[in-house]
C-alpha cells in the first residue's frame, strides 16, 4: 500500500508507461490484492474511453471479468466479455487475455460459445513459445471441459490441433479426458515455475482460477 501511494505521487517523466497502461497496471495490482470494487472503479477511465493505447482496453476487460466473477456479478462479467472478446479474438498476442473470456463462458455454462472459443484459439496456444501463456490457457481449457463433463459427459466432436499428443484422428473425445489432460499439462508447467521460484504460488493460482471458473470456494494463498 505504501509503495502504491508513493508511485501515484511520483511526477511523470519520459520513462513512464502511457496513462492507459498505468491505469491497467493499477487495476491488475488491485485484482492481485482482491480489491474487486476498487479495481472496477480504477478501470472506469479506460472503460469510458477517456484513455486507450495499443493494448488497452483489451487487457483491462479481462481484469473486469475477474473482478465481476469474483463478486458473483455474472451480468457485468458478461458485459465485459461481450465488449472485450471481439477486440482480441483475432490476435494471437492476446492469448493470455482470451483465457479469461473462456473463464466467463465456463462459469455461465455457455458450452456452445466456449467450445468455439477453444477450437479457434487452441492452434495458437499449441504453437506458442511461452510456458506461462500456455499454462494459463491449458488450465482454463481444462476447467471448461471439466464443467462440460459434469453436464454433458458423453463423447463429443472437438477439433484438437494435431500437434497436441491427445489428438485423435476420430476427433471425438470424452470431455472428462480432455479436462484431465489439459489440467495435467497446466499443472506440470506450474510445478516447474514453483520449483524455480521456491514457493507454491503458481500452482495455487491455477487452483484459484479453477475455483473462480467453476464457482467453488476459493482458498487464501499460504506459502
Amino acid at each position: 500500500m505504501l509503495f502504491r501511494s508513493q508511485w501515484r505521487k511520483t511526477p511523470r517523466d519520459d520513462m513512464d508507461d502511457c496513462r492507459a497502461c498505468e491505469i491497467d497496471t493499477e487495476v491488475k495490482g488491485l485484482i492481485h490484492r482482491r480489491k474487486w470494487e476498487e479495481a472496477i472503479q480504477a478501470a472506469q477511465p479506460v472503460i469510458r474511453g477517456e484513455v486507450r493505447c495499443r493494448t488497452v482496453p483489451e487487457r483491462t476487460y479481462s481484469s473486469l471479468i475477474i473482478a465481476e466473477l469474483s463478486r458473483g456479478n455474472l451480468d457485468r462479467a458478461g458485459q465485459a466479455f461481450e465488449k472485450g472478446y471481439r477486440l482480441v479474438a483475432g490476435d494471437p498476442d492476446y492469448i493470455g487475455v482470451i483465457c479469461w473470456h473462456l473463464a466467463y463462458l465456463t462459469r455461465v455454462m455457455d458450452f456452445a460459445r466456449g467450445l468455439r472459443l477453444v477450437e479457434r484459439h487452441l492452434p495458437w496456444v499449441s504453437q506458442v513459445n511461452n510456458p506461462d501463456t500456455q499454462m494459463g490457457f491449458y488450465g482454463h481449457t481444462g476447467n471448461f471441459f471439466e464443467r462440460l463433463a459434469s453436464q454433458r459427459p458423453r463423447t463429443k466432436k472437438v477439433r484438437i490441433p494435431e500437434l497436441l499428443p491427445i489428438y485423435s484422428d476420430e476427433e471425438r473425445y470424452l470431455p472428462a479426458k480432455l479436462a484431465e489432460w489439459f489440467q495435467d499439462q497446466a499443472a506440470q508447467i506450474a510445478a516447474r515455475f514453483d520449483a524455480r521460484n521456491g514457493n507454491p504460488y503458481i500452482t495455487w493460482s491455477l487452483g484459484d482460477n479453477r475455483a473462480l471458473s467453476l464457482a467453488l470456494e476459493r482458498q487464501e494463498y499460504r506459502a
